[in-house]
Formats: C-alpha cells, sequence, structure tokens
C-alpha cells in the first residue's frame, strides 16, 4: 500500500466514523424530545416582593425630563453625557452615536 492509498482509505474511514457519530447524536435528541429532563434534588423557591431587599441590576435608567446628550468643557478635556434613555436605549443609540459624533469632532 503506498501513501495516496493509506491517505484515501484513512480519511474515508475517519469521515465514516464521523457521520455515524453524528447520525447516533440526531437519533439520541429525538428521543430526548418526548419526555421532560428529570430534575431532582432542587428545594423549592419562595418568591414574593416582601422578601426583595433592594434591586440593583437590570434596570435601565430613565428621567422623566428627558435623556441627557451635551458636551462639558473640563479644563483640556470634553465630557460626553449620554443617559437616561430608559428602555429605548437600543433604539436611541444610532441616532445618539451619531450625535455624540458630532459633539466630539466640534469639540476638537
Amino acid at each position: 500500500m503506498n501513501r495516496r492509498d493509506l491517505l484515501k482509505n484513512g480519511t474515508l474511514a475517519f469521515a465514516g466514523f464521523g457521520l455515524s457519530g453524528c447520525a447516533t447524536l440526531a437519533s439520541n435528541r429525538a428521543r430526548a424530545r418526548g419526555r421532560a429532563p428529570r430534575i431532582v434534588n432542587l428545594a423549592p423557591v419562595y418568591a414574593s416582593w416582601d422578601r426583595v431587599i433592594r434591586t440593583t441590576i437590570g434596570l435601565r435608567p430613565h428621567r422623566d425630563s428627558g435623556f441627557v446628550l451635551r458636551a462639558d468643557k473640563l479644563d483640556a478635556k470634553t465630557l460626553i453625557h449620554n443617559y437616561g434613555h430608559g428602555g429605548s436605549g437600543f433604539t436611541l443609540s444610532w441616532g445618539c452615536a451619531e450625535e455624540v459624533f458630532e459633539l466630539t469632532t466640534d469639540a476638537r
């Protein structure tokens, strides 16, 4: 057997093993869809608003008077304020980014 035959046959064998492994995974997934996963030894969760001490994450800062987008000069530096968008932060991000760019280029 020469080197070329060895590489060709070895590659085909390797591909065959890989494909058979994929078929096994697919059949396991199909079987698993039929039943719910087992959850064992989990303590029950007693959640109520009475037990909340404080909320520190997951909040989107909102200002009733509207968001802030302005530039302030501090000595030789420019500070850009861009906050208070609330739940509209993602929606307003492109326009506010453009305004911030304008403010930074004007400050130069």
